[in-house]
């Protein structure tokens, strides 16, 4: 009898703790939003959280008038405000996130996965099934591909214009070896093989295959980032020296060497780090390109403008160098893996308007800027049907 009722006790005891924890872990987490005494990590999720503006109170009002202000829709306001607000929640996501990383080689909903030799991985489906091939083109499919990219080139043949197209493959593609087992593809083509065995071999096309290029490379470097799912600058820049010795003879710019800059290993966050809230502490540091020579009159523009095309708005980015008058302009058709090759561009030619398409493409935008080449370059995952 006695034991029994020493494990009520215990357990009544243990019950009104675990009460009181969550009272003060709720309590503590509601007048720090209210107070702002404490301020937490910044959210890197790629959706907007519910804002506090209206429950908050200001700084100049009284704490007393601040509950006698309270809305008849405060209840549902709070919970919203609570649940993606509450104190030290991005530090808590956050070391979640890393606890999971660590222990079980997974994070943020089988998006982000650990491979081997601290490589990581972008898992969302999408990727794995360009990678794996489970999504591989119909001859059909392969034929009209390839019909798209040749009536581009000859409208914009006819308009006097080069098109340059170049579709990279992820990091999965070019980095196999370092995979979780359960990821690894060791027999099927995929849409970029299936499209790469046609459009090398079609001369009447500027295509860049830059699959092999790659290969030769990340026997001396990385070719990716460890920490984040896109190429390297040392990839890039390879990329981009290809671009410039693809360029018609007539096509004015400036050529840059890899001379023209130092490569130092340099920190760098990574995309995938976000995707987990680790950006404060995941990160790398792989080589950096810095120039060597002035950037005075290259303007390049950190932020996007919205650009309106048919029903769709895309990311817009524009680059002037005024030291360049003389040379010709081009337009980017892309995504996020021409990031790192803004820059690069920038400081070859005059003018420089990058649209994120992906594989879209939008002949008005080409008629607005009038540039002299086009060059459209994306990542395999974006191969859509």
């Amino acid at each position: 009898m006695h034991s029994t009722h020493t494990k009520m006790v215990t357990a009544r005891i243990l019950n009104g703790s675990l009460l009181v924890v969550v009272i003060l872990v709720i309590g503590v987490s509601f007048l720090n939003n209210i107070l702002g005494i404490v301020s937490d990590f910044p959210s890197t999720e790629k959706r907007v959280l519910a804002v506090c503006g209206d429950i908050k109170r200001p700084k100049n009002q009284k704490i007393i008038d601040y509950i006698r202000s309270f809305p008849s829709s405060f209840p549902s306001q709070f919970e919203n405000c609570f649940n993606d607000n509450f104190a030290f929640r991005n530090a808590i996501v956050a070391g979640t996130n890393y606890a999971r990383l660590m222990l079980f080689d997974k994070a943020t909903a089988n998006i982000v996965s650990k491979g081997k030799n601290d490589w990581y991985y972008n898992t969302d489906a999408s990727v794995v099934s360009a990678y794996n091939g489970s999504n591989k083109y119909t001859d059909a499919q392969v034929d009209k591909w390839i019909n798209v990219f040749k009536q581009r080139n000859d409208k914009l043949n006819s308009m006097n214009i080069q098109y340059i197209l170049t579709i990279v493959p992820n990091k999965m593609t070019m980095y196999p070896e370092h995979l979780p087992e359960k990821y690894k593809n060791t027999t099927n083509p995929t849409r970029l093989d299936q499209l790469n065995s046609v459009l090398s071999v079609d001369k009447s096309l500027d295509y860049i295959n830059v699959k092999p290029d790659l290969i030769s490379l990340k026997s001396t470097t990385d070719v990716f980032y460890r920490t984040d799912s896109h190429w390297s600058q040392e990839a890039v820049f390879q990329t981009y020296s290809k671009i410039t010795t693809t360029l018609d003879s007539n096509i004015r710019f400036t050529l840059k060497n890899k001379t023209d800059y130092t490569v130092a290993r340099q920190k760098r966050f990574s995309d995938m780090s976000a995707l987990m809230g680790l950006t404060k502490f995941f990160y790398e540091y792989p080589n950096q390109f810095t120039p060597n020579f002035s950037e005075v009159g290259v303007r390049i523009s950190p932020d996007f403008n919205q650009k309106k095309s048919g029903n769709k708005i895309y990311e817009e980015y524009e680059h002037r160098n005024a030291s360049l008058i003389d040379m010709d302009s081009v337009v980017v058709f892309g995504d996020s893996y021409t990031d790192e090759l803004r820059p690069f561009l920038a400081n070859s030619f005059s003018e420089v308007n990058f649209l994120k398409t992906a594989e879209d493409f939008d002949f008005g935008y080409i008629d607005e800027h009038k540039p002299k080449v086009v060059i459209q370059i994306f990542n395999e995952s974006n191969l859509v049907n």
